[in-house]
């Protein structure tokens, strides 16, 4: 019954488990006491969006950004992204020259738009760069050649995969227009950074496993023993990842840690109670007799030093930084099932393999 109700709950959470998605959003990170956040949603509600990714686009020749022709299909890009309800504004020297060009023509509505020949788009610019402090000259918005300009897109777009999803439309929307464009910036970087770290700790995870199998291979001299060793150790992961579900939260840099922690402190006490059954083994003890003489010989320890690690890892759940809190929840609920399962269902796996 008890290898085939875990059995049961194993499998429940690893398809609760698979529909987790990698997903992360910096403004959900703080409670909504704090400074920052209450500012973040002030800021929105009054202006819109005041992030999003910076668009550099090429041209591939020297004094390129002053081509009427490149400049109108970055102006047709911008109107694009502006029509989407999240974009609060878009900002280039594209704007700059229709309101120049609407200044020099007597503020008449008609003339903010781009002049047709380069010429007048060469000669507003120059008149831009002379009329400002120096120091505060196109540099921020074109590179030295000229060859290049970047977009910025402000939007209230803040989740990693909205935010991804649209920047690959930008990039799909610019190879439509002819535009040789990428997406950068700090947002691009941090939504992008989020998927690699995580994967990171997918790939050091499984590496653990492995190295730890050996290890225990090596102690123990048995691959069946290596084998129900991991056993107990990887069951509390993947109820993990159920509850994570089950709280509703993606998967994030915050809590991708939690498994790695988990493992490395499950997998020492599955090592206390492997190696005091088989010392109890060798001195000629049944299966039985074996199992009993470690539950009431060494759980004790097992229990006390886990209650200690689940009361510690519960404080995080008292911070104001919302991974932490998730981070001592799902650390806390993964120590506690680890315990368990070290108890209950690996007792019930050695009495199986005898």
């Amino acid at each position: 019954m008890i290898l085939g109700g875990t059995s049961f709950l194993v499998v429940l959470s690893i398809f609760l488990g698979a529909k987790n998605v990698v997903n992360s959003d910096p403004y959900e990170y703080f409670t909504d006491g704090l400074e920052i956040k209450k500012t973040q949603v002030f800021l929105e509600k009054a202006i819109g969006g005041t992030m999003g990714p910076e668009i550099f686009i090429q041209t591939g020749q020297k004094g390129g950004v002053k081509d009427p022709a490149f400049l109108k299909k970055v102006a047709d890009l911008q109107d694009w992204l502006e029509e989407f309800s999240f974009v609060n504004k878009t900002i280039s020297i594209v704007n700059i020259i229709k309101e120049l060009n609407q200044t020099f023509n007597g503020g008449k509505r008609e003339y903010y738009k781009l002049p047709t020949n380069q010429k007048a788009i060469a000669e507003l610019l120059f008149l831009y760069n002379m009329s400002i402090p120096q120091g505060m000259g196109l540099t921020d918005r074109v590179n030295l050649d000229e060859s290049g300009m970047r977009v910025s897109v402000l939007w209230n777009l803040n989740d990693s995969i909205t935010s991804l999803k649209y920047m690959r439309m930008i990039e799909k929307k610019g190879k439509d227009l002819g535009l040789d464009l990428y997406n950068t910036g700090r947002m691009p970087l941090y939504k992008e950074m989020n998927a690699h770290v995580v994967d990171t700790f997918i790939t050091s995870i499984l590496t653990a496993i492995i190295l730890v199998s050996l290890l225990m291979w090596l102690i123990f001299q048995s691959k069946s023993m290596a084998l129900l060793s991991m056993l107990p150790n990887l069951i509390p992961l993947c109820f993990g990842a159920g509850i994570l579900f089950l709280l509703g939260k993606d998967i994030d840099m915050g809590n991708a840690i939690v498994a790695s922690i988990s493992l490395g402190i499950a997998v020492d006490d599955t090592i206390h109670f492997l190696a005091n059954f088989k010392k109890y083994k060798l001195k000629g003890l049944g299966h039985t007799d074996a199992i009993k003489k470690v539950l009431f010989k060494t759980g004790p320890a097992l229990v006390l030093t886990t209650v200690i690690l689940i009361f510690s890892f519960g404080c995080f759940m008292l911070a104001s930084f919302i991974p932490n809190i998730y981070f001592g929840i799902l650390t806390a609920c993964t120590l506690a099932t680890a315990l368990i399962v070290d108890l209950v269902f690996l007792p019930a796996l050695l009495l199986k393999e005898r």
